[in-house]
């Protein structure tokens, strides 16, 4: 079912182990255990001291070789949903009637496409929040599937990739909403789920798209900062809707891929495409790192194992499946799966690649913890943003 969200909605926007191949004990001896240093802003700060990532080194890396023929190329102008009001006509009231399917064009292993579940809220330009809800970054469900928690950033001269850049959260009683028709046109379908929609204070959010949900440990975080040596990272309080701790940490001359997700048992993940060759890791190459978060201990470890090219030219997040045990590289058009407990030995049996058709945003890849089926998942698109369930 489908729904909409008119002007009306909106006020003022106020232990753990790896799988057999991996070696935990290499991870241990570079763990740090962060440091509280006090508050700020009515958050707490702690800070994790040396540098948290080791294993990048040619040495022992491997290259797994996939097709250049499932990678999407760089999109040169965004396509917009087939009923979306275009948000550049002041007073439109951008209510999205018309589902929109992407569908996956060439794959190797499981296919999958895309239909839309639900379309997320919108206001014209006119509106004086008009910058604050075009724009959502990423997405995460909550523990039990019964939310939904999406990052949106504001527009305007600050740069995306700025640590001051602002935005908020808005947390969905997804459970409440999910199977409701709505057209939001009438405002007696507006007043009976307008209590099922929550939308947290503006803070510095940085560009939000390194957004997810420790499974293991039931907290948010948020990537504030990512800037070469020095990266900065939120817990979410999934009431106020607003950072209650931050973690500032290093990882050398690193820069943190602009993705984040967590497996079931509590493991983060992110990656980069590599910029300069090694003998054995050619230029563009996927390389992957996993590792832990929060104020126990921070750390993380390059894989010896990288995929020869990324899903797409750009890469804007990564997902995880628990039915399936697999973690998802999602970029505009593309999106490349892997075994999750094939990480430290891949080989190209264990890549799945979907090449889609169009040319809509790709924001995220989130998947319902509830829903026990292989498709459980949902992809966050823009122009207009909605949620588009697999098929």
């Amino acid at each position: 079912m489908f729904w909409g969200i008119a002007t009306a909605m909106l006020g003022t926007i106020g232990g753990m182990s790896f799988n057999n191949s991996f070696n935990q004990g290499e991870l241990v001896a570079h763990a740090a255990k962060a440091k509280y240093t006090g508050k700020s802003g009515g958050i707490k700060q702690y800070k994790v001291s040396g540098n948290v990532l080791s294993g990048v080194t040619s040495k022992g890396f491997k290259t797994v070789n996939v097709s250049k023929k499932y990678m999407a190329g760089k999109v040169g102008k965004y396509d917009s949903g087939s009923s979306y009001a275009s948000w550049m006509k002041p007073g439109a009231d951008h209510i999205q009637t018309t589902a929109n399917v992407i569908k996956s064009s060439a794959h190797k292993g499981a296919a999958y496409s895309f239909k839309t579940a639900a379309f997320l809220p919108l206001l014209p330009k006119s509106s004086p929040l008009y910058d604050y809800i075009r724009t959502p970054q990423a997405a995460a469900f909550s523990k039990n599937g019964k939310e939904l928690f999406v990052v949106y950033t504001k527009g305007g001269t600050t740069s995306d990739w700025s640590k001051n850049k602002q935005g908020f959260v808005v947390k969905y009683d997804w459970s409440k909403i999910k199977n409701k028709g709505i057209d939001l046109r009438s405002t007696s379908t507006y007043n009976s789920i307008k209590k099922y929609i929550h939308i947290g204070p503006t803070f510095a959010t940085g560009h939000g798209q390194q957004f997810a949900l420790n499974p293991k440990t039931n907290e948010l975080w948020l990537t504030r900062d990512r800037t070469a040596g020095k990266i900065l990272m939120q817990r979410i309080n999934q009431s106020s809707l607003k950072p209650d701790q931050a973690i500032t940490f290093s990882m050398g001359k690193q820069q943190m891929g602009a993705q984040l997700t967590f497996d079931k048992n509590g493991y983060a993940y992110w990656s980069n495409v590599t910029a300069k060759a090694w003998s054995n890791c050619p230029k563009g190459t996927m390389k992957f790192y996993r590792g832990k978060i929060g104020t126990g201990s921070t750390y993380f470890k390059m894989v010896k194992r990288g995929i020869r090219y990324a899903p797409g030219a750009t890469v804007q997040s990564m997902g995880y499946n628990p039915v399936k045990n697999r973690v998802y590289v999602v970029a505009d058009n593309g999106i490349t799966s892997i075994a999750a407990n094939k990480f430290d030995k891949l080989s190209a049996k264990d890549i799945d690649q979907n090449k889609f058709s169009g040319s809509r945003e790709f924001e995220g890849l989130i998947f319902d913890p509830t829903n026990k089926s292989a498709k459980n998942g949902y992809l966050l698109s823009n122009r207009g943003p909605e949620l588009l369930k697999m098929y």
